[in-house]
């Protein structure tokens, strides 16, 4: 018995086990390269919306619930030679006028030319009309809204206070903006810009920037920075027709947190944070903030940058004013007086129609 034979007749012998062993690793090469494929396939979905959500942006600075001037986005650029977008966004819902479709818990973004500058393929479409506004795909989709329709959006209206307070004005804490719906925007035109790590898709509405601010009594304000990594010949020709400028955009250095801090520091100004100074009669300096009540961390710079700093409070309430339903807008309610200043703080006001009454809310 030679070699050939002794193999062929020991396959034959063993015939089944060979079949199982040759079964199995088909099966697991089958499923490890299906594997492969379908992570190849999650992994440049993941990164398409990635590129959808983020187009050409790099960085983002958000002002959170305070706001900026809006000259910050172009001192910045200057300051590094990159691309740079001010937004003023703002949480809001949107329906139809006849109340079909409705959609809550939508993005509104106050937008120029610079933001869609940064957008994936960097085309720029058509301006944004005083009367109109731009919805991503999905939220016209869900609205079942066309070019044309009239929608009616309200946004989240921006205070110098908070509404939790006792001296908020709740019944004005929205705006409504009647708007034509001038464009559909889809992923590549940076319909679906988002700065949030979720699956869903985000519904946003985009309405130019300076007619929002005008709306909101916002004017050069903004709340959100996008600054772009790269540049392209495109984009910085677009940007600089934009601004009416000619500047090669060419990085002046790596760009990550710490240059864009450094940078941040170098062009920051206290107008940035709503802050000014005001220079007294006894020759000191008053700090004020546009936000009515200062942040315990702009609280401690100021004494970190003057041990002479002191702190004073302004108590910018002057008339108490009253009623019975609290459901009532702040307009109604009744102003009973003014109250007393007994010392430094301390004040005190006396009801002398309160004992007619069964329930009355002070503010």
């Amino acid at each position: 018995m030679n070699s050939f034979t002794f193999i062929r007749r020991s396959l034959w012998h063993y015939r089944r086990t060979a079949l199982g062993v040759l079964l199995g690793t088909a099966v697991s090469t089958a499923v490890l390269t299906g594997a492969l494929m379908v992570g190849d396939a999650v992994q440049g979905s993941l990164e398409q919306r990635v590129h959808e959500r983020l187009g050409r942006v790099a960085f983002a600075i958000s002002m959170g619930d305070t706001f900026a001037t809006d000259a910050l986005a172009e001192d910045l650029a200057k300051a590094l030679n990159i691309n740079t977008a001010a937004l003023l966004t703002l949480p809001g819902s949107i329906t139809l006028p006849d109340d079909s479709a409705r959609a809550n818990h939508i993005s509104v973004h106050g937008v120029d030319r610079t933001f869609f500058a940064l957008s994936p393929d960097g085309r720029q479409p058509d301006p944004l009309p005083h009367d109109g506004v731009a919805l991503n795909s999905r939220l016209a989709n869900h609205l079942g809204a066309h070019i044309g329709d009239s929608v009616i959006i309200r946004v989240d209206t921006p205070g110098t206070i908070s509404r939790d307070l006792p001296v908020g004005t709740p019944d004005e804490s929205a705006t409504a903006l009647r708007l034509k719906v001038s464009q559909i925007l889809h992923p590549e035109a940076f319909g679906h810009f988002s700065l949030r790590a979720e699956q869903t898709l985000p519904m946003n509405a985009f309405i130019a920037r300076d007619m929002l601010t005008e709306k909101l009594d916002a004017v050069g304000q903004a709340n959100l920075i996008l600054a772009a990594n790269a540049t392209s010949p495109a984009l910085a020709a677009d940007v600089a027709a934009t601004h009416k400028a000619d500047r090669t955009l060419t990085p002046k250095s790596v760009l990550n947190s710490a240059t864009i801090k450094d940078a941040l520091r170098s062009v920051w100004t206290p107008e940035d944070a709503g802050l000014s100074l005001h220079p007294l009669d006894d020759g000191s300096l008053e700090l004020r903030s546009q936000r009515v009540f200062l942040e315990d961390r702009v609280v401690q710079a100021a004494h970190q940058a003057s041990d002479e700093a002191n702190t004073v409070l302004t108590y910018f309430v002057n008339t108490i004013d009253a009623t019975t339903n609290l459901l009532l807008p702040a307009t109604n309610w009744m102003e009973l007086g003014t109250a007393v200043e007994l010392a430094p703080g301390w004040f005190r006001f006396i009801d002398a129609d309160a004992t007619n009454q069964m329930l009355r809310f002070y503010r």
